[in-house]
C-alpha cells in the first residue's frame, strides 16, 4: 500500500512537470475586439479608437463631440506627438488591457501650456503652465482650434478640461475654468 501511494505520486508529479514543460506556461490573453469598422473595442465595450480615419479623406480624422455628432479635423495622431501608453495585466486569466495613448496637440512641458488628447476617456486636457493665465488660456485655445480646424462654437462642444497645476496657481487649482468662449467659463 506504502508503494503504492509512492508510485502514484511520483507518476503525478512528473506527469505535471512534462505538462509544464510540453505545453509551457500560459500566455496571457489579449482583449482585443475590433468593431464592424475595425476601430479597436475596449474591455467595457466602447470603441477604445476614439477617432477613425476617413476613408473619404486620408489625412484626417472624425472627432466625437460631446453630444453624439462628430466632426472631421486634421489627424494629429503620429508618433511624434504620442506622450504616453498605458498596458495594464488584470485577472485571473491574465487579460492583457492596453489603454489607448495620449497625444500632446500643441504647446509641451518648457511651454506656457500643453493641449493633449487623453486618449483614455476621449477628451481634450488644456493645462495652462504660467501666469498670466488670461493671455496662456487664450494662447492655448487659439491653437486646439488650428490644430483641429475647428470653430469656437465647436469646441465648446467637445469633451475637455482647462485646468492649472497648484504650483501655478493654488486657488484655481482642481477646478475646470473651460475655455474662454464657451458658457460658464471662469473670468481670469
Amino acid at each position: 500500500m506504502k508503494w503504492t501511494l509512492i508510485i502514484f505520486g511520483s507518476v503525478a508529479i512528473i506527469t505535471g512537470i512534462f505538462y509544464m514543460l510540453i505545453l509551457g506556461v500560459q500566455q496571457p490573453s489579449v482583449n482585443q475586439v475590433r468593431d464592424d469598422a475595425g476601430g479597436v473595442l475596449d474591455p467595457f465595450g466602447g470603441a477604445a479608437d476614439y477617432f477613425k480615419e476617413t476613408k473619404e479623406f486620408p489625412g484626417y480624422i472624425d472627432v466625437a463631440l460631446s453630444g453624439g455628432q462628430t466632426i472631421t479635423a486634421p489627424d494629429f495622431r503620429t508618433p511624434e506627438n504620442q506622450i504616453s501608453s498605458t498596458t495594464q495585466v488584470i485577472g485571473v486569466n491574465n487579460t492583457v488591457i492596453t489603454y489607448p495613448p495620449d497625444y500632446l496637440i500643441a504647446g509641451g512641458k518648457e511651454e506656457a501650456y500643453s493641449v493633449i488628447y487623453v486618449g483614455l476617456d476621449r477628451s481634450f486636457t488644456v493645462v495652462l503652465q504660467q501666469e498670466p493665465l488670461a493671455e496662456v488660456r487664450k494662447e492655448a485655445e487659439n491653437a486646439l482650434l488650428k490644430a483641429l480646424g475647428i470653430s469656437p462654437d465647436l469646441a465648446c462642444a467637445l469633451p475637455y478640461l482647462v485646468a492649472v497645476p497648484y504650483e501655478v496657481n493654488a486657488f484655481l487649482y482642481n477646478k475646470n475654468l473651460g475655455f474662454s468662449f464657451c458658457e460658464g467659463a471662469t473670468t481670469l
